[in-house]
């Protein structure tokens, strides 16, 4: 792909390729067609690899490169991301739901650092907040129960993040019929205040997937231990390196799954998904290992 001058000419251009090479993550740059996205940032992190990727029809949209190039940079400086355990079946719906939490808790250092440069993206935002307002419209006229209801709370956040005063004018158009996807996105709204980390982060994805967790509990019984079942990167401060790891971390296993669940004590989040080629470890062997070691030899183990 041939990047023009206006785009590799740029300071968070070179920035974001130094940071790679320093860390020794691979960075791909490619254009495509036929798509809703403007542009997306992938980081496959046990590939040590990030892919961007520009629509072809964007490719001159210097906003849509600090976008996506401002993905990238979080990934370099080890801002989290999460995934679920795939040997357990999930409504697509709550897969979305996750893929959109973690777009937006990204968006929290994304329009940070946009603002930062002086730059802004309305003309992208507004058919965002047009999507916003008519799903909002829609579910007045058919109102949806249950765990659907996580969409609208979502939406909200993610317009939150984009431009606070829009989405104030949009919740004064919110019937009171919205209570609980309002009380749920107020919770949401003053968790994301306090990320300013990487750290930071990793709790607000502790936090919000409790908040789901309550949610999906209280509204059809089913509890989903998103705190095992979801892994968020693991945040590692030089501060407890020489700790003994089994004061940070603990090991289950759930259902005979061939996995090792390492639990962060702190938070009570899974970071690992622990297995033998996808063959269960001996009985134990983790927690022997967090017994032993301490959090900077464990981790030289994975």
């Amino acid at each position: 792909m041939v990047i023009s001058t206006a785009i590799t000419n740029m300071d968070l251009y070179k920035e974001v390729i130094d940071l790679s090479k320093k860390k020794g993550i691979s960075l791909n740059f490619h254009q495509y067609n036929n798509d809703s996205r403007l542009g997306f940032s992938n980081y496959k992190k046990e590939d040590k690899h990030i892919e961007v990727g520009i629509l072809s029809s964007s490719i001159d949209d210097e906003i849509v490169w600090i976008h996506e190039l401002l993905h990238a940079k979080a990934y370099l400086l080890d801002y989290p991301t999460a995934q679920r355990y795939s040997n357990i079946s999930m409504a697509p719906f709550m897969d979305e739901i996750f893929a959109m939490m973690q777009n937006t808790l990204h968006h929290l250092f994304v329009y940070r650092e946009m603002n930062l440069l002086g730059v802004n993206q309305k003309h992208i935002n507004a058919p965002f907040f047009k999507f916003v307002e008519s799903e909002i419209e829609r579910q007045i006229k058919s109102p949806i129960d249950g765990v659907g209801r996580l969409a609208t709370v979502f939406n909200l956040l993610e317009a939150y993040v984009r431009e606070e005063l829009v989405t104030e004018e949009i919740i004064k158009k919110i019937p009171d019929t919205f209570d609980k996807e309002l009380t749920l996105f107020s919770f949401a709204k003053d968790t994301i205040k306090t990320i300013n980390s990487p750290s930071e982060m990793r709790q607000g994805y502790a936090t919000l997937l409790k908040m789901i967790n309550h949610f999906v509990k209280d509204e059809t019984n089913e509890q989903l231990h998103l705190n095992v079942i979801i892994k968020v990167d693991a945040v590692i401060s030089e501060e407890i390196l020489s700790n003994k790891a089994s004061d940070i971390f603990k090991s289950v296993r759930i259902n005979k799954f061939p996995h090792d669940f390492v639990i962060d004590k702190r938070d009570n989040q899974c970071s690992w998904f622990l297995s033998q080629g996808g063959k269960p470890l001996p009985e134990n062997y983790i927690n022997y290992l967090l017994s032993e070691c301490t959090v900077a030899e464990f981790i030289a183990q994975l």
